[in-house]
């Protein structure tokens, strides 16, 4: 991971995509399960490390100024990713409770958007206040995902009530079991 981190920087990409890109290389290599144990007993550690950075990368002054323009944009980013993620659900025969879960569960902007609003501000692609603003929106939109999982839980309990939701989850309607 370092490797690449240096190399990422040697060629002018941010080190953050390299550490990110060298994480995903080795995660699908044969020293993932070894990877894992070594890495489990600082893991509360680095994910408590990652949410006070992008902590300190809050301005309040500008959530105060451009409150109502992240408000919005959270809602209409949840809005649109559902609208999309819905679908897909359908298309992929994916439905009734666990359809809701795949949509509403995705329905936040994820951690990557941090990565790559750092690397469009650092080459100037961005300005500092879009940067900012969009930080805060992606932040918030995390912040919503528990209540997500709750509105995905009251949908599911209108469907059963309704009755929209009539075959077991643990039970397939079709397919084949191996057991080795």
């Amino acid at each position: 991971v370092v490797g690449i981190t240096v190399l990422m920087s040697a060629v002018g990409l941010s080190p953050a995509l390299g550490a990110f890109l060298g994480g995903v290389v080795l995660a699908n290599s044969e020293f993932k399960h070894e990877l894992q144990n070594d890495i489990e007993p600082f893991k509360g550690l680095l994910l408590g490390l990652f949410f006070m950075t992008i902590g300190a990368k809050k301005d309040p002054d500008i959530l105060l100024a451009n409150w109502l323009t992240v408000a919005a944009a959270t809602f209409c980013l949840i809005i649109i990713k559902a609208l999309v993620l819905l679908p897909l659900a359908w298309f992929f025969n994916v439905r009734g409770p666990a359809g809701w879960l795949f949509t509403l569960g995705l329905a936040q902007a994820g951690e990557f958007g941090f990565v790559l609003l750092t690397i469009g501000g650092d080459r100037g692609l961005l300005s500092p206040p879009t940067v900012s603003v969009s930080v805060l929106i992606i932040t918030f939109s995390m912040v919503l995902t528990p209540l997500l999982f709750a509105l995905s839980n009251r949908i599911v309990v209108m469907l059963d009530r309704r009755g929209g939701h009539r075959r077991n989850a643990d039970q397939p309607d079709q397919g084949t079991i191996i057991l080795a």
